[in-house]
């Protein structure tokens, strides 16, 4: 029991000898060399806005073709000028997913896109937007079920899949294709495409 004893005097003298030589070494604050402040996360997030071919590369499966030709088309005619061509389809929910985010990011920036659906049933489609008033007008493919063999001779996978993006620039040429989604952090690499 003495041990014992012994053990927590010491170890109280050692915790008030510890505490008391802090609090000495904290009551005078020693000069420190005057560090710039970083920039604001803003300002650095906003350095970091330039989009590199790096980025592109990782964004486009395809990326600066001549011409691409779009399958023949219902409803809906290709705007001039740069332009973004989405296809899609009802029963592809990612491509559902984000209309909206492309929807309202035309309306802020002034994109010119194209909906065009690759859906084979024109009534399918129909129903579908009058169940979904939020979506925007949309063209459709006159032949759906060559969609594959477009695909390829426009120099993507076959296996490639919907939706699928196209960036256009003005002269007609293809800047980009991505047969992927597209999510908020594509933003400026979407803008430096249809610039």
């Amino acid at each position: 029991m003495a041990t014992n004893m012994n053990r927590h005097t010491a170890l109280s003298v050692l915790t008030f000898g510890l505490s008391s030589w802090l609090l000495l070494a904290c009551d005078e604050p020693k000069a420190v060399a005057e560090q710039p402040a970083p920039p604001p996360r803003f300002e650095a997030v906003q350095k970091k806005s330039a989009v590199s071919e790096k980025d592109l590369d990782g964004f486009c499966d395809i990326r600066e073709k001549p011409s691409v030709k779009l399958p023949a088309i219902s409803g809906g005619s290709e705007p001039a000028g740069a332009r973004w061509i989405n296809l899609w389809a009802t029963w592809c929910k990612s491509c559902v997913e984000e209309m909206p985010m492309i929807e309202k990011w035309r309306k802020e920036h002034a994109f010119s896109v194209l909906y065009v659906s690759a859906d084979e049933s024109p009534e399918t489609l129909q129903s579908f937007l009058k169940k979904h008033p939020e979506l925007p007008p949309t063209a459709t493919m006159n032949d759906p079920e060559a969609l594959t063999s477009w695909m390829k001779e426009t120099g993507l996978d076959e296996g490639a899949g919907l939706p699928l993006h196209l960036f256009i620039k003005s002269d007609g040429s293809l800047a980009c294709a991505r047969a992927a989604a597209v999510s908020e952090h594509h933003l400026e690499l979407i803008k430096s495409l249809l610039k």
